[in-house]
């Protein structure tokens, strides 16, 4: 069973990090996304999303700065697990991958407010609904 482990990273501010995939990206190009990606077969979740978080972002997160707050079994049979970091310091550099064409910090009603695309990334969908449950 594949699953998927992405993360809010929180700053100081209360701002979340949000990523902007690339034009060349495979799927759902030009589409909001949240670092994190494929759990390989051999690691755990929190490694996964931290190594993905190097890999996008260029930032490093220690695993135990990494909270589960939700996960979520998507109508594909895949897994998604929502992980939050909260910085405890000033916002890091962000490099960016090819993956993504830039990014930006927001806040949670920024997040929830934008409009949903017709096709999305089931798991972008997820932790948007997820962010709107918090806030109800």
């Amino acid at each position: 069973m594949r699953k998927i482990a992405k993360a809010l990273i929180i700053d100081t501010e209360g701002k979340v990090l949000v990523l902007y995939r690339s034009d060349s990206h495979p799927h759902f190009a030009r589409h909001l996304d949240f670092p994190g990606g494929i759990v390989e077969p051999d690691e755990l979740a929190v490694e996964a999303v931290a190594r993905e978080i190097y890999e996008e972002a260029g930032i490093t997160i220690k695993k135990t700065d990494l909270k589960l707050i939700h996960e979520e079994t998507m109508p594909s049979g895949k897994i998604c697990m929502l992980y939050s970091c909260a910085l405890k310091s000033e916002r890091p550099v962000v490099k960016i991958s090819w993956e993504h064409g830039h990014s930006e910090w927001l806040t949670t009603d920024q997040i929830i407010d934008i409009p949903m695309p017709e096709k999305v990334d089931d798991y972008f969908e997820m932790v948007v609904r997820y962010l709107r449950s918090t806030i109800a």
